[in-house]
């Protein structure tokens, strides 16, 4: 008896229980739902270039972009690493870029999913209302046009140049069979961006056809591997070596979209004024060696050329002393910066990152014992001093069909 009592007793806790669950307001979890649902699909203001640039709003943009597959560090920061990757987007999904989203325009919906109508080149993806403007011009064809979002970057800066880091490249055996850590990738990384470049920023299809290239010469590739990597298997399949500015010139040339690529060594100024200039503005993409470091060469990617310096993506960060022994004279990307060199050097600091406009974060960062952005080599302003102190050695135009 006291046994049926008991199971009498369980079956109207349970009963009891059940009432309870059935008779709570569905309401109050799907309300829940659908307002983190409509969050995660509402951006309250613009991010990228001249944004607003609020943190979730810039996560929210960032995490997306990973999921269509350009990759971005999702730090909350509009840094140009991400300005970079949205203006990718923009050219592969409208066909025209200008660096910015809006709440419910073209870009933000095309994050979303939607299916968005590409764009004429005279069109901008960032008015607010339902027309469409002229915009300023993704390829800086006039340098003292000071409404042209690159214009401050020098002639021949364009919307679809992208910025690349050869620190967080991976190890890759060469031919000689030494392994090449990304410290000293700066070769096949400045390559990666003048071919970015020169395929309008559309990353994917310079990697599909380094793959097809490299089967094509019976060489092999990991799974794994980005652009960097790829290129670096593609000169080991050509049997040359990635530190041969020649090897470099000879890749460039397998690709369809390039015309030709011309070679100037110990370029002075008058060089950079009246042939990298109009190159630049023509469309092409230049590389650029220098004694950056002590001995060797490093190579970066040339920007643009203004009337009193050059702008240039270092993929190894921002240079403050030259040829000087491996990296002592460098900021490097996404590591910690020296407070003693920042001590000494602060106000060549603030002029190399004068045109990017965030020393003073870099300098917080740097006094805070933080990690600098992947990106500090980014947009570099050296002036024509700064140009002759660095010992030019060479420089490599790749003009596109």
């Amino acid at each position: 008896m006291d046994i049926l009592e008991e199971l009498k007793s369980r079956l109207k806790a349970v009963i009891d229980e059940y009432k309870t669950i059935k008779n709570k307001p569905v309401e109050t979890l799907s309300s829940t739902q659908e307002t983190k649902t409509a969050s995660a699909n509402t951006l309250t203001n613009t991010v990228g270039k001249g944004g607003k640039n609020e943190t979730a709003d810039v996560k929210k943009v960032q995490n997306l972009l990973n999921r269509h597959g350009i990759k971005v560090s999702e730090t909350g920061v509009a840094d140009t690493e991400t300005i970079a990757a949205i203006e990718k987007f923009q050219t592969i999904k409208l066909g025209v870029a200008d660096g910015i989203i809006t709440p419910g325009r073209s870009t933000w919906r095309a994050l979303l999913g939607e299916k968005v109508p590409k764009l004429s080149s005279n069109e901008t993806t960032t008015p607010a209302t339902g027309t469409t403007t002229p915009a300023t011009g993704t390829n800086n064809s006039n340098p003292q046009n000071s409404s042209s979002p690159v214009a401050e970057f020098g002639a021949g800066a364009e919307s679809t140049d992208v910025y690349k880091s050869q620190r967080d490249n991976q190890t890759v055996r060469l031919r000689s069979g030494r392994e090449a850590t990304g410290g000293i990738q700066c070769n096949v990384t400045s390559l990666a961006m003048q071919l970015v470049g020169l395929a309008d920023g559309d990353e994917a299809k310079v990697v599909a056809l380094t793959k097809e290239l490299i089967k094509k010469r019976g060489g092999s590739f990991q799974s794994s591997w980005g652009l960097e990597e790829l290129l670096i298997g593609l000169i080991n399949s050509m049997g040359g070596s990635i530190f041969v500015n020649t090897n470099l010139a000879a890749a460039a040339k397998l690709y369809p979209f390039v015309k030709k690529v011309d070679t100037f060594w110990a370029p002075k100024k008058d060089l950079m004024i009246n042939t990298v200039m109009p190159a630049l503005k023509n469309g092409a993409e230049v590389t650029f060696s220098a004694l950056f470091t002590w001995k060797g060469g490093h190579i970066v990617s040339m920007l643009g050329v203004r009337a009193d310096g050059v702008v240039l993506n270092d993929p190894y960060g921002c240079n403050i002393i030259p040829n000087v022994s491996g990296t002592a004279g460098y900021f490097r990307n996404a590591s910690q910066g020296s407070k003693q060199l920042l001590s000494k050097y602060r106000t060549l600091l603030e002029r190399r990152l004068s045109i990017r406009g965030n020393a003073k974060m870099i300098i917080d960062c740097i006094n805070k014992g933080a990690n600098l952005p992947g990106d500090v080599g980014s947009k570099n302003f050296y002036s024509w001093s700064d140009y002759s102190a660095i010992q030019p050695l060479w420089v490599q135009i790749a003009y596109k069909k």
